[in-house]
């Protein structure tokens, strides 16, 4: 959990990185945890960009497995790109996405279609700003 909470505040620049193991350094240990947040920092640049390489892939996924009625696999999908849209910091597609899982698990289809296209709009805003 702690490691969500850092990434999600590196990602959205609110919480630079190592800054939740700063009280906790010693001057012994200072090297150490310097070398380990800049191994930190380039494990989080490339999970967000994977996160980036796979989202169209993902979100096609959502989008097939919906209209095929396979609401497992969609529950799946779902679930997956909320949750990784929250460790990179896309709160607002992570909770379109929250209530796209939702409408689907209820079934509730005539909300699904304007879902979908929330989804898809705020993928592309998160895109534009990374």
């Amino acid at each position: 959990m702690q490691g969500q909470i850092r990434l999600f505040g590196w990602v959205r620049g609110k919480i630079g990185p190592g800054a939740l193991r700063r009280r906790d350094r010693s001057p012994n240990e200072t090297g150490w945890k310097m070398m380990a947040s800049a191994d930190e920092d380039a494990m989080m640049i490339r999970f967000v960009g994977d996160y980036l390489d796979l989202l169209d892939t993902r979100m096609s996924t959502i989008k097939t497995t919906i209209a095929a009625g396979d609401d497992m696999t969609a529950n799946i999908a779902l679930l997956s790109l909320e949750s990784s849209s929250s460790m990179v910091g896309a709160r607002e597609l992570a909770t379109v996405v929250g209530l796209l899982r939702g409408a689907v698990e209820r079934r509730e289809r005539q909300h699904v279609s304007a879902l979908v296209q929330a989804m898809t709009n705020e993928a592309e805003r998160f895109r534009a700003h990374h």
